[in-house]
């Protein structure tokens, strides 16, 4: 695989995370699933990647849906959030020993992002009066506070929309790993992904990895072990 090709297919699992964010964001909206379901690739890059591609990832998500009208531009900051909290996350996970990055990590990713989108977007909802929800609303009728029922409301929603989001998140990064476990041992794939996430975690994006990455969701029976004998 010559430079050109790891530069040309170094962005696309970048961007096939963002269509995958955006589409199933309008299906939930289309379908009147309670949950924003936005989120979850923007958690799954930042396993695999950390902060770079994975705020790449929550502009790219929150930008296009603020083109199609669904969402304020603000509400960006909040998949901001999103990639940051993550990303710090899962590095402390690799510098407390995690070869194979837990569940427990995921999930508390999700949580923290949760905590923040909860708070920052509520009150970005309350300041473009958004309409509540009907946990806001029955928060409301409880508390008489517009204020209060958004932040309560809100962070109760952000938590099962960032737990579920944090779960499949999980399975992505897994179906990843087990890719990586057909040509090597379980114990070498997790130690590359591990070497080439903190390559990425310091700035030094390796093309190759995302590269791989990409061919797993694109080229189900593609041979990895010429492409690992050159790294």
């Amino acid at each position: 695989m010559n430079y050109r090709q790891k530069n040309i297919y170094f962005p696309l699992l970048i961007l096939f995370s963002s269509v995958l964010n955006i589409a199933v964001s309008i299906l939930a909206g289309e379908t009147s699933i309670p949950l924003y379901m936005d989120s979850f690739a923007t958690i799954a890059i930042a396993s695999m990647g950390g902060f770079v591609p994975s705020i790449i990832v929550a502009i790219l998500t929150n930008g296009t849906l603020f083109l199609l009208g669904r969402l304020k531009l603000i509400f960006i900051l909040c998949q901001m959030m999103t990639a940051l909290g993550s990303s710090f996350i899962f590095s402390l996970a690799k510098k407390n020993g995690e070869e194979k990055i837990s569940l427990d990590s995921f999930m508390m990713a999700g949580f923290l992002s949760a905590f923040t989108n909860g708070i920052f977007g509520s009150l970005f909802a309350a300041f473009y009066h958004y309409n509540l929800t009907a946990i806001e609303q029955g928060i409301l009728f409880v508390t008489n506070n517009v204020i209060a029922a958004n932040l309560i409301g809100g962070f109760l929603l952000n938590l099962l929309d960032k737990a579920f989001a944090a779960f499949i998140a999980y399975g992505m990064y897994l179906l990843i790993l087990k890719k990586c476990e057909r040509a090597w041992s379980s114990c070498e794939a997790s130690h590359w992904i591990e070497e080439r996430t903190k390559e990425s975690d310091e700035g030094e994006l390796n093309p190759l990895f995302w590269t791989i990455l990409c061919y797993h969701f694109f080229c189900s029976d593609f041979n990895w072990s010429p492409i690992i004998q050159n790294t």
